[in-house]
């Protein structure tokens, strides 16, 4: 597996602005941390899976006219895509979603700084999550946020990552990354972008976009879940058929046309 070194040298070789067989130097991969840790949250939402919304563990810091109805069993189970949201009044374990599509996020964040005191205990649910079976968080102020990655059946950090860490997405989008890194720093360092390197980026974009169209089922508005249904005159509609009971009027009120 690449790390995010390896991933910003190939950014930097691109732009062919270090020699073949070195590493870029450490302000170049300072730069480079950044910008991936950038790319890597442009992504959720973008050209990869859904927008994260958010989830909130309980009703730490609510009006009481304004609390959140909801069991612990259903604050415990998330859907996928969620930013689960640390308003807990207890220690709580929460269960990641049991099937969820390739490339969905679940992310914490720690609003009022109260982990240490009311720690969060992710499950995988079957899964692993950063290869355990479950992962404890307990530092305040925590933002993070995991993917899942459907052919190893981890969910994986996503960030903040450091250098040395695994590149989250799997090895085949190294190059997409690399791509991505030296697209954004060529402008930075006076040089433009090989018209090779941006045909091919093209291409490398379709196959990552295509892989990471989630088909799991995703949050909606609970409004829209329910569809007006029309009732039209029985006899009617046997008679002449439901569209032209429709294009006539015809309803239950009174066995005639509305």
């Amino acid at each position: 597996m690449s790390t995010l070194q390896d991933v910003i040298d190939d950014g930097w070789r691109e732009l062919n602005l270090i020699a073949l067989g070195t590493s870029a130097n450490t302000a170049q991969t300072a730069e480079g941390v950044r910008l991936l840790n950038q790319i890597y949250n442009f992504t959720i939402g973008t050209t990869a899976g859904e927008a994260l919304f958010n989830w909130p563990l309980g009703n730490f810091g609510r009006e009481s006219s304004d609390l959140l109805w909801a069991t612990t069993q259903q604050l415990q189970n998330p859907p996928q895509n969620a930013r689960l949201v640390a308003v807990n009044e207890e220690a709580l374990t929460v269960y990641l979603p049991v099937r969820p599509s390739d490339g969905a996020q679940i992310a914490v964040i720690d609003p009022h700084a109260r982990l240490a005191t009311y720690p969060l205990v992710l499950d995988g649910n079957g899964m692993t999550i950063e290869g355990a079976a479950t992962l404890t968080l307990s530092t305040n102020s925590i933002n993070k946020t995991w993917l899942f990655r459907a052919d190893t059946g981890n969910w994986v950090l996503l960030n903040p990552l450091v250098e040395t860490d695994t590149n989250p997405y799997p090895l085949e989008f190294d190059q997409f990354f690399a791509m991505m890194l030296a697209l954004r720093l060529a402008p930075r360092s006076g040089v433009e972008l090989a018209t090779t390197t941006q045909a091919y980026f093209n291409e490398v974009r379709k196959k990552f976009v295509s892989r990471y169209i989630q088909n799991a089922p995703l949050m909606a508005d609970p409004s829209l879940t329910w569809t007006s249904i029309q009732g039209y005159d029985q006899w009617y509609t046997w008679r002449y058929g439901s569209t032209n009971a429709f294009n006539q009027g015809w309803g239950m009120w009174n066995g005639g046309p509305w």
